[in-house]
């Protein structure tokens, strides 16, 4: 409505363009959307929210929105269950877009079971700069967070500034903008308790996969559409029918969840890991 009554365009990202990436390790070539490579400035806003994989979506993360439809599938199932791959495509992704400046808003955040289904958090700040990995630092610093793979790995490629103590801050002081219990969708343990074989052999009772509410759910067949393996299908009930979820072919992208309207689908942690984070040892 905003860019409508200042009479500026809104395009949708349907056209993608191949590019080389002569320097990725990830990306040799990327697909990305026709008008960013066009564009002579490229501006990223990124909402502060929640996400399934990442935890967070803040300025790095929000440039795989330069990526057009069904392709950002596509990196899911490249990405598979290694969060640490996906995480080095969006830094590399990222450097290539390069934007000219990263505005963040978060003055109302959300938090939890992100990036569809989170609640509302009242943050009431908005935060930018030329070097998303240094905003998105300080971000983490302000909602008491810690281990994003994107801002690690964008400070070890040279992308931006991870450390903390050398990011210069203007405006709000730091500690007086802190936010306490910020909820984030934790999806792995975070200690290991296991050995990785046995961890291995037991994944399943600790990975988060998608689970539907059949209660909620209205069948219209977005996920269906959303599952970039094409594993969600539809199965008799009685007279009835309900959407079911193939989790031996499950890769955990929670596309499905990110692109449900009703708030059917949320992500569920395996018993194992349930137990463990319940006992404060996971």
């Amino acid at each position: 409505m905003v860019a409508r009554e200042m009479g500026v365009p809104v395009v949708n990202f349907e056209d993608a363009v191949e590019v080389p990436v002569p320097e990725g390790k990830i990306f040799r070539k990327i697909e990305v959307a026709r008008e960013v490579i066009e564009a002579d400035v490229v501006i990223n806003l990124p909402k502060l929210k929640t996400h399934d994989v990442m935890p967070l979506t803040l300025a790095v993360k929000n440039i795989f929105g330069c990526i057009v439809g069904r392709n950002k599938a596509r990196w899911h199932v490249q990405a598979g269950h290694d969060v640490g791959y996906f995480a080095r495509m969006l830094v590399e992704l990222h450097a290539f877009v390069n934007p000219a400046l990263n505005i963040m808003d978060g003055i109302v955040g959300m938090e939890g079971n992100g990036p569809r289904n989170g609640d509302p958090r009242q943050i009431g700040l908005i935060l930018a700069s030329p070097d998303a990995v240094a905003l998105d630092r300080v971000v983490q610093e302000i909602l008491g967070l810690e281990g994003m793979l994107t801002t690690s790995i964008g400070g070890e490629i040279g992308l931006g500034e991870s450390e903390l103590s050398r990011i210069e801050c203007r405006g709000e002081r730091l500690e007086e903008v802190k936010i306490d219990g910020f909820k984030i969708p934790i999806r792995t343990p975070q200690k290991q308790i296991l050995g990785k074989t046995l961890r291995w052999l037991l994944k399943d009772s600790f990975t988060y996969r998608p689970v539907i509410d059949h209660r909620l759910c209205s069948l219209c067949g977005v996920c269906l559409e959303a599952c970039p393996l094409d594993i969600i299908s539809y199965k008799p009930s009685g007279k009835e029918k309900l959407v079911q979820i193939d989790y031996q072919r499950c890769i955990h992208c929670f596309c499905c969840q990110e692109n449900c309207t009703e708030g059917a689908i949320s992500a569920r942690q395996g018993w194992l890991g349930s137990m463990l984070s319940k006992l404060g040892l996971s």
